[in-house]
Parts: structure tokens; sequence; C-alpha cells
């Protein structure tokens, strides 16, 4: 059963307690297409266990049902028929859960989640719950673990601390089934913080009760405003609360945002009044508090020099890049334009040389030129798939335009079964902290052979701040966030990814379409890296414009 609670606070509705494994459809934004009745489900049912009957009988261990999930995934892309589309997602769905392949049963939700009026935070829920039950591989676990932990965001968004401490419990003992030591401390970490907030929404009732007899109690708008904003980070609801509220320094500090500043200084003065905050506070509200500040810093360092600057650079790396994912609303900020916006034009791959480039992998730079090839004669760089490796800039860079041509050969040609395809990673800076990836961004690039369900275009972090509207990343460790649609070729054919790095904004066009989008990206200058993960892909011409 779903409670909800409504509040008049300050012209706002505060929603409460939305259960996660039951409750109604919430799509918000433009149609989506109905879920299809009970009948014409059952006649698409029966049409793909007509055509794919000798499939389903034969798969009977995981790693066959993870197959025909793919396989029912691939048809679902192509399947022009509503009802038999959502038949295939579903389908495929449950094929995965049996299998616990938490990734594929999930990736099938993402689908039905994008084109149907279905209750998506619902429906991951009940399809994590079930790939719990039957996994048995480790790469399983660590999927339930990554994925548990974004729904754990939407659960405590929607203070729903059941499903939130639930879930918190399954991701570290996934975590620990997954032998990953250092997913089982974000695991437990994530956990702590869940507590955390649970409690300090407990203590909040009195304040809520109270609101709804005066919305503006001076009191209970401080208890409410600092939950939202200081355990949430939900600073769009809880500013205006805050300042409503009677604590002097946190109503300082709210109201002077709300004001308005117009210049670095302002934006610098803003950052120093909850950084001042956050030294007097502890757990998650000394995190949101330094969060808000690095938000602000990050607004104003492109007009600050001298001591300011250094003073604000200091502090950034005090927290770390990752504080300043917390403060910013849902929405992506406006795109900032450079000062110069006259770009520079460097052919990163020209056809004839690496002169570039390093040739590197998690203990250093590497020898082997085994792995990367020039054919000039088609100017064309091929990664032979040998082993995992990446190449890497010499130079690292702020604000670009990236444009890179790319194909895999024909089908049956990629690599050995299990090929993890490619990548090119943005914002560079070392080695991650399992010691076999670069730290940055990752743009995938995924073969249509034994993962036809991921999304070429889909981000995947290494230890490095990124938001999107699917999460944030953690501190430490991989963050995926799906691409919007399936834009690539078929194998073969050329495609071409646009990336647009433009402050702490990060756009990704593939062949013409915009399929993803983050924000609050460090502003760190960062190399630009081409991943080999044991698959053959070939690259073209590599293009970078730089924006000083």
């Amino acid at each position: 059963m779903i409670h909800r609670l409504s509040i008049a606070v300050t012209g706002r509705a505060i929603l409460v307690g939305v259960g996660l494994l039951a409750g109604t459809s919430s799509s918000l934004g433009q149609a989506k297409a109905p879920v299809p009745g009970d009948a014409a489900r059952q006649t698409a049912v029966t049409l793909i266990e007509e055509v794919f009957g000798e499939k389903i009988a034969d798969a009977r261990t995981s790693a066959e049902k993870s197959a025909l999930a793919g396989q029912l995934l691939q048809e679902a892309g192509k399947a022009t028929d509503s009802t038999n589309r959502y038949a295939l997602l579903r389908y495929a769905c449950d094929k995965a859960t049996e299998a616990g392949d938490a990734d594929t049963a999930l990736q099938a939700v993402d689908r039905m989640t994008r084109d149907y009026d279905v209750d998506a935070y619902k429906l991951q829920g009940r399809t994590l719950f079930q790939a719990a039950q039957s996994a048995r591989l480790p790469a399983h676990w660590r999927a339930i673990t990554l994925r548990g932990v974004t729904l754990i965001d939407q659960a405590v968004e929607r203070n729903d601390f059941a499903a939130a401490e639930y879930l918190a419990n399954l991701c570290r003992d996934a975590a620990r089934k997954a032998r990953d030591g250092e997913l089982v401390k974000q695991a437990a970490s994530r956990g702590e913080e869940v507590a955390e907030i649970a409690t300090a929404y407990a203590a909040i009732a009195d304040a809520l009760a109270a609101l709804r007899q005066a919305p503006t109690d001076p009191e209970a708008n401080l208890a409410v405003g600092r939950y939202q904003a200081c355990f949430k980070g939900e600073w769009q609801e809880g500013l205006p609360m805050l300042a409503w509220g009677t604590d002097g320094p946190l109503k300082r500090a709210a109201a002077n945002e709300l004001r308005g500043v117009t210049n670095s200084a302002g934006q610098v003065a803003l950052g120093d009044g909850w950084w001042d905050l956050a030294e007097t506070a502890d757990g998650v509200t000394k995190r949101h508090l330094h969060g808000r500040a690095a938000y602000w810093y990050c607004l104003a360092m492109p007009g600050l020099t001298g001591l300011v600057e250094g003073k604000v650079k200091k502090r950034l790396s005090a927290v770390g890049d990752t504080a300043a994912t917390i403060s910013p609303p849902v929405a992506p900020p406006p795109v900032v334009q450079p000062s110069n916006p006259e770009p520079k034009t460097i052919e990163l791959f020209d056809g004839t040389d690496l002169a570039a480039w390093m040739l590197r992998d998690g203990k250093g730079l590497k020898q082997n030129k085994d792995d990367w090839i020039v054919d000039r004669q088609n100017k064309i760089l091929r990664c032979t798939g040998q082993e995992h490796s990446w190449l890497e800039t010499r130079q690292a860079f702020g604000s670009f335009v990236l444009t890179v041509q790319w194909r895999f050969p024909p089908l049956g040609h990629v690599g050995p079964r299990g090929a993890n395809g490619s990548g090119i990673v943005v914002c560079a800076t070392g080695v991650d902290s399992e010691g076999r990836n670069p730290r940055g961004i990752e743009i995938d690039i995924r073969p249509k052979v034994d993962t036809p369900q991921v999304h070429t275009g889909a981000f995947i972090t290494m230890d490095t701040p990124l938001r999107t509207k699917q999460g944030q990343s953690p501190a430490r460790g991989f963050f995926h966030s799906g691409a919007s649609e399936m834009a690539e070729r078929p194998h073969g054919q050329w495609n071409e990814f646009r990336i647009t790095r433009s402050a702490d904004r990060l756009t990704v066009e593939l062949n013409g379409k915009r399929v993803n989008e983050g924000w609050a990206i460090s502003r760190q200058p960062g190399k630009i890296c081409l991943r080999n993960q044991k698959c053959v892909v070939e690259f073209g011409q590599i293009v970078l414009q730089v924006i000083e």
C-alpha cells in the first residue's frame, strides 16, 4: 500500500512514504504507450513461444537463459508493434531474473520504462529482488550491488526508508558475494547513510504535523528544511524553508542564496557561508554542506585569480570533486559558454601514426604494440582485442568537442565470446582504485553479439564525479548510466560520436542523435583514452576541437 502525505509549505508539496514493492504509475513528462491488456499480451506471448520455442526449451542453465534474454531484447528493438515489443521486453526480463542476471533484466526494465506507462520504481525493485533469488555468479552479485545503490537513492528521495534499508542490506550481502572489497565498503557506507537519514526523517514527524496547521511556523520550517537540504541534498525544497526558519546561520545562508548573486565574488561568498557551517557539522550533514559550498565554488572558478583562487582550489581538493555532485538540482544546469569560444583543432589520429598517444595498462606504460595497429593504407586504427589495455593522450584537455569515427567488423569477428567491447574515456586522471582501468568517464562502445541489451553511448564512471537523470556516481567505484536509445549502426558500418565537454557538463551524440548527458563533472583537465577490452574495433578519424 502507498502512503502519501501532502503538506503545504511555502507553496510546495512534500511527498513522503512511497512504497517500493507496491504502487501505481507516476509517469511524468511526455505521454507513453499504455501497458497492453492481458488478452493482447497473452496473444503476443503465444507468438513469442511459437517463434522461440526451441530456444526457450533448451535454455536451462543461467548462461543459456541470459543469452536468450539478450536475443529477446534484440528482437524487441526491431519490433514495430507496441504489444509485441512490450511482451518481448517482459519475457526477456523474466528469463534474465531466472538466471540471476540483474543487469540484463534491468536493461529490459529501462526499455519498458522509457516506452510504456509503468511504475519504474516498483518494477526496478521487484526485478532486483527476483534476480537476487537466483543469482549465483560474482558478476551477477556485482550488478545487483551497483543497480541496488542507484535504487536506494530513489527510495531515499521518496522517504521510503523501509525499502531503502532493505536495499542497503541486499547491497551489502551482494557485494560480499561478489568478493569485491571496495564494493563492500561502498555498500556498507551507503547503508550507514541510509540509517542516519531515516533517523532524521523520523525526528521531523511533529514538524511535518505542525506545518499542516501553520505553514510558516519557524521551528517546523527549520526542522523540515534542514532535513530536505542537509540530509537529502534537496536544496530547491529546503532553501525556502530554511529562510523561514529560526536558526541564525542556516537562515542567513539560505536567505543570501535566495537573493541571488551575479559575479564570482558573490558565488565565493555563498560558498564560504556553507563551508563555515560544514566545519561544525558531521556525518551526512557535513557532506551535503560541503557539497553546497563546492557547487558555488565550482561556478565561481572561471572568474577567480590569485589567493582567492588558491583558497577555493584547496577547499575543493580537500572535499574531493564528488562533493560538487551532491548539491545541484535535478535538471541539468545551463551550458556555461567559454570566454573564448573559438576552437583549436587537433587531429588525434589522422590515419598515419599514434604520435598523440601513449599505450598503457593498469601497471603503467606498455611496450607491446600489438594491441593497437595502424593500418596506414586504409587510414584505420585497429584495436586487436588481444588483451586489456588503453591508449591515452599525452596531453590533458578541458572544454572540447571530440569527434570519433568507429565501427565493429562484421558479426562473428569482434573477439571471443564475452568480449566487453571498447570505450572512449574522457576526464581521465590516472588509474582507478582497482588498478585496472583509467580513472574517468567512459562512453561505452558495445558489440551486439553477446550483449545486445547494452546500449552504446552509456556512461560508466571509475572513481569520477558524474550526475545524470539516473543518479549520481559514488565517491569510489563504478557507476552506470544507460544511453537513452540505440543509435548505433550494424556491424561493419561506420559510426560517429560527437562528445562535448563544456565546463561541468558532458553530452554525447551518436550518429546525429543525443543519447546521453551528464553534469557536475570535475572541471579539472583530463586525458582522453581509447579502451581495449578484448574486442576487435576499428577507429577512423579522431578530431578534437579545443575550446580555451
